[in-house]
């Protein structure tokens, strides 16, 4: 008996409470850079239109607003783009912090001396390796499911009223060479604006990618965002 109670009683002195770590403190950027993951600093560069990039080149594209309805009400949406963190392939915006599937890697179509037509056109890797490209239902969905070939060939305005739309051809990126060379002999080119939505109760995710209405497929206020090259 003696043996059993001072076994409790030892037992009894070797169990400790239980005390939660706290949590890891956010990384302190300088000024200029911003946190990425919480863990590193990255130095965020606006991207100008009308700029080819070096392929490989890394970027990340900020909302501004979110369609509320199709009448076109917005409600503030400064989220990051990326692949859901729910799925790691919808293409979503839920992230106000940078993180790493907030990250593209990008290849850009531009000939040489060619101007207009909302060059440079580009493709986007995300962070799970897969291209991203357009679900093809009445959805509206974007995906990170595609290979290089079938991405979405993406593009933004010539213009300076049209730099900071989201927008695509419809086109495969394969055929960003023989689409090109329809819109210069044809004069037939036109851009696909993507605009965020959120129409339902739980605003809580991008439900659809959307444009106006043919022909002219226009942008809602959504469709404008902030272009940045990161590095570091």
């Amino acid at each position: 008996m003696s043996l059993k109670i001072s076994l409790v009683a030892l037992a009894g002195m070797m169990a400790l409470p239980f005390v939660a770590l706290p949590a890891a403190a956010q990384q302190s950027c300088p000024a200029g850079q911003m946190s990425l993951d919480g863990q590193k600093c990255v130095t965020l560069q606006a991207w100008p239109n009308r700029t080819p990039l070096p392929d490989g080149t890394v970027i990340a594209i900020r909302l501004r607003v979110i369609n509320r309805n199709y009448q076109g009400n917005t409600e503030p949406w400064p989220m990051w783009l990326g692949v859901s963190p729910k799925d790691n392939v919808t293409i979503n915006a839920v992230d106000a912090n940078l993180t790493s599937r907030n990250l593209f890697t990008i290849r850009t179509f531009s000939p040489q001396g060619q101007q207009y037509y909302d060059l440079p056109w580009f493709n986007m890797r995300a962070s799970n390796g897969k291209f991203v490209g357009r679900v093809r239902s009445s959805t509206g969905g974007l995906a990170a499911n595609f290979d290089e070939a079938n991405a979405e060939t993406f593009v933004r305005g010539w213009n300076p009223q049209d730099a900071a739309k989201f927008a695509g051809l419809n086109y495969a990126w394969s055929k960003a060479p023989d689409r090109l060379k329809t819109a210069i002999n044809s004069g037939n080119y036109y851009a696909i604006c993507l605009s965020p939505f959120n129409v339902g109760i739980k605003f809580d995710s991008v439900d659809q990618w959307l444009s106006g209405p043919a022909p002219s497929y226009s942008c809602y206020a959504s469709g404008n965002v902030d272009y940045y090259v990161v590095k570091g």
